[in-house]
């Protein structure tokens, strides 16, 4: 697959911002520059998802992505509802306060640098419709997600009952 992805507009993210995080949760944005990493926090969901589409459509930038774990608010004083360049400190499991999300990636074994086929991809959600099948008969609401940049990575998240720190 040599196609670019789709870049992602604003509803979209919006969309995906409510479905994935729980109003007033600090989430941090990341997107990907060379050797640098801009990085934000934020619990003002509407600028999230603006810098989000801002950076996901600067060709500048490698991948654009959230975290997904609640993390400790006072991560927010990092950088407040706004992203910095080129940041110091990003979150580690150490900021992570609650467990929302179990991820399971399902990408094919290939050499780094290379983008999965048609037939890759069509086999891995094979597999992840087996997952989801396997969560929702174990009384969970499951979600399917594609990284969507042309490189297998589905992922079948559950919203547990919460889970505190291990």
């Amino acid at each position: 697959m040599t196609d670019k992805p789709a870049r992602p507009d604003l509803k979209t993210a919006q969309d995906a911002i409510r479905a994935l995080f729980a109003p007033g949760q600090v989430v941090e944005l990341r997107a990907l520059k060379g050797k640098f990493t801009a990085s934000g926090y934020y619990d003002n969901f509407d600028l999230l998802a603006g810098d989000t589409i801002r950076l996901a459509n600067n060709s500048e930038y490698e991948g654009v992505y959230w975290t997904l774990q609640t993390l400790n608010p006072a991560v927010l004083a990092r950088s407040p509802n706004r992203y910095k360049e080129r940041a110091r400190t990003t979150s580690t499991d150490q900021d992570v306060i609650t467990l929302r999300w179990l991820l399971i990636d399902l990408d094919p074994q290939r050499p780094t640098g290379i983008s999965s086929s048609v037939a890759e991809k069509k086999l891995a959600f094979e597999v992840a419709e087996k997952v989801i099948r396997f969560f929702r008969e174990a009384g969970y609401d499951p979600m399917l997600g594609d990284s969507g940049n042309a490189t297998t990575s589905w992922c079948g998240s559950i919203y547990p009952r919460r889970i505190s720190r291990w």
